[in-house]
């Protein structure tokens, strides 16, 4: 299952999306939902030039 959640810095929830298949990207997910066209007429950057994963840790 694959649900997208926008939440403020504080981490308080400000919109929770409904449930797509947990084999839909990310980015599709937030695509057919609006969060991508809804954010840029807002003037809210949100895909930056770098983008950051967690780094595995060494056993």
């Amino acid at each position: 299952m694959n649900v997208q959640v926008l939440a403020d810095p504080f981490g308080r929830l400000l919109w929770a999306s409904t449930a797509l298949p947990g084999a839909v990207h990310d980015v599709r997910a937030a695509r057919e939902h609006g969060i991508v066209d809804a954010l840029a007429q807002a003037g809210i950057p949100c895909w930056g030039r770098w983008e950051t994963c967690p780094q595995a840790r060494r056993r």
